[in-house]
């Protein structure tokens, strides 16, 4: 689940294989597609929680996807290094709808 408060989206828990990106993703189209980033928060590897991400605009439907740490360390570079990470190739992605506060 998730919530925004402001321009600030708060999400519950992430699981990450390794050190990468949560990345915030307006959802596109009435197929839900991948729109334009709305924000991004580095996450370690393993269970964060609680995680405040920044959008540049507020959405009530929106995508969470992980993206790989490769480039700059610490810089998301996105198109770029920072492509989306792959498990068993597939994106690791979420859509979900916020409630909006």
């Amino acid at each position: 689940m998730a919530m925004i408060m402001g321009n600030e989206l708060v999400i519950n828990r992430v699981q990450s294989p390794g050190n990468g990106w949560i990345v915030i993703h307006a959802m596109s189209g009435a197929n839900g597609e991948l729109g334009a980033v709305l924000g991004s928060v580095p996450v370690k590897a393993g269970i964060s929680t609680d995680i405040v991400v920044e959008l540049s605009e507020v959405a009530p439907e929106l995508i969470a996807m992980l993206h790989v740490d490769k480039g700059a360390i610490g810089v998301f570079e996105f198109p770029g290094a920072d492509e989306p990470l792959l498990i068993d190739g597939k994106q690791v992605i979420t859509p979900f709808a916020t409630m909006l506060h």
